[in-house]
């Protein structure tokens, strides 16, 4: 079952039963293994701000983070623009951000994957967990169509 935190204000759907509950860290979890893989949904102006002006907070969150074996950070949108833009809410150069990103990867042992849109952002987090759940010796979640059990 997947897991979606509670603060997610638009949280992603998926082809198999999900339910909403709070999550210490991260966005999006398995039953059963809160503690062991977790998923960060970010758009790239929250990136910026979070390389910026709430940098101590989103690094305590990697701090907590740092039990788990599994931890990915999904970021909604190409890596081009997120590096030849700066936000509409920082004056950081977009080059310190991705080296920022790179840097905090390998300390906080995350992968990091851009997707094009938020369409394919939802997917890869679905087949991220996917994948972990199978890899995990348990049988994969049955598709029954999106929605919230």
């Amino acid at each position: 079952m997947i897991v979606v935190d509670t603060r997610e204000q638009r949280p992603y759907e998926f082809p198999t039963a999900y339910v909403r509950d709070t999550l210490q860290s991260g966005d999006y979890s398995l039953r059963g293994f809160e503690d062991r893989i977790a998923i960060e949904r970010k758009k790239p102006s929250e990136l910026f701000t979070n390389f910026t002006s709430t940098r101590d907070r989103f690094r305590r969150e990697w701090e907590r983070l740092a039990s788990h074996d599994a931890l990915h950070l999904i970021i909604e949108g190409d890596i081009y623009s997120c590096a030849t833009q700066y936000s509409d809410h920082s004056r950081v150069n977009p080059h310190v951000v991705i080296a920022s990103l790179i840097s905090w990867s390998r300390r906080f042992r995350f992968k990091f994957h851009f997707a094009s849109d938020r369409l394919m952002a939802q997917a890869l987090t679905y087949r991220i967990l996917e994948d972990y759940w199978r890899a995990n010796h348990q049988t994969a979640p049955s598709v029954d169509g999106p929605g919230e059990s």
